[in-house]
Formats: structure tokens, sequence, C-alpha cells
């Protein structure tokens, strides 16, 4: 079954959500079981789909930084596969600032808060104010077309950019999505633990201005001004 891999379009918003509800589904998923307690959950109602699919439609439509990637099974027609992707801003643009995150039925919000915070806190703490890097914010893939390399092909699209315009590629990865990171180059940086799970922030160094020290990205004109 080939599989295409193309710019999602507002048109994807839906199949996006899907996908990623099954990728990350609470039952399995102790991260969002706890951002979506099960005490929370109405019978028979997804509330993973609506939450999705407002934060991909805001960076589809307003954020042109971000990049989502989708995996099509052709003779399925079906979006199994998806990476979310945010570029370095050009020059001449703002940084995106995300709208206030509405309140979404099934969703803890002190969960979903500290998940938010800790995050931002971690990626501030190893960049500080820059923004001169790839992060991969989401990489999902439907489980029911796992273990295809799906997942590898939709990182590596965005390692193949990165590495051509010699930017660093930032991701936090969970424990189960940490072993592909790995085996992809990526160097483990620190622990990032919330929500009482161990996730890992990792970096793969493509930038020739750039360095890490002691946990953090430097630029190398940055330790020359403090020699």
């Amino acid at each position: 079954m080939p599989i295409n891999y193309r710019p999602a379009t507002e048109a994807d918003v839906t199949a996006i959500a899907r996908v990623g509800s099954a990728a990350f589904d609470p039952e399995t998923d102790p991260m969002m079981r706890r951002i979506f307690p099960l005490h929370l959950q109405q019978p028979g109602v997804d509330a993973q789909m609506k939450w999705r699919a407002w934060r991909k439609t805001c960076r589809l439509q307003d954020d042109p930084n971000s990049v989502i990637i989708v995996a099509v099974d052709e003779e399925l027609n079906e979006v199994v596969g998806y990476a979310w992707w945010v570029a370095p801003p050009k020059p001449d643009r703002e940084p995106f600032i995300a709208p206030k995150e509405p309140k979404f039925a099934g969703v803890d919000p002190e969960a979903r808060e500290e998940a938010r915070f800790a995050i931002e806190s971690a990626t501030k703490s190893i960049f500080g104010k820059s923004l001169d890097y790839y992060e991969l914010s989401i990489l999902a893939v439907h489980p029911q077309h796992g273990r295809k390399g799906i997942g590898k092909d939709l990182v590596q699209w965005g390692l193949d950019i990165a590495r051509s315009e010699k930017k660093d590629v930032y991701l936090i990865a969970t424990p189960m999505g940490k072993p592909l990171y790995e085996r992809l180059g990526f160097m483990h940086i620190g622990d990032v633990p919330f929500l009482g799970i161990k996730f890992t922030s990792m970096i793969v160094m493509n930038n020739p201005h750039t360095k890490l020290e002691d946990g953090r990205v430097v630029h190398l004109n940055e330790t020359e001004a403090t020699v």
C-alpha cells in the first residue's frame, strides 16, 4: 500500500484529529489519560476530536511557521499519520503567538496547564529567546498502520529540510517515541517530567554556529562574548 506525504490543508483537519485521537488514546497513553480523565468523559463522545481540530485549524490558518505533513494511504485514500513541524520564523515575519486555548469538554484544565507550562519552560531553558531551530511538535501514526516506517519518514522529512538549512532540530519525546528518535540521530538533552511521566528533550545539531553546553543550546558568538 503506497504512502504519499504532502502538506496538510484545512480539509484534512478532521482526519488529522482522528489519527491523533487514535494514536494517543487515553486507555493506552498515560499523558492523555491525565488530560482527558475518565470521569470527565461523556459516553460515545471522543473529547479529543474538537480539541485537536481546534489546535490544527489555528496553526493551518494563522501560523506561517507551522507545517503539518500528512501520510496518506493511496489505496484507502485516508490520512494515516502526520507530523506537526514548526520552522524558524522568517526574518520578515513576527513569531506566531498562539491564541488562548478555550475550555473544552472532557479536558482537565489543571493537567493541560501543567503539560503546557512544563513543555514551554523546558524549551525556553534550552534555547532562551532563540527561535532559530526546527521543532517537531507532534508525531502521530494511526495504530492500525504502525510498524510500516511511516513515523520514521515523517520525522526524516523535517530532518532533511533542517539539515539543508543548517538548522538544529528539537523535540520532547514520549517514553514510547524516544527509541525512534535515538535511531534517527537525536541526542538526549535532559528529562522533562510532568503529569507523573518522564519525557525527554532531544536534539539534532546541524547549525555550525551553535553548540550544546550544560543542557543549553548556545550560539558560538554568545560564548565568545563571555570569554
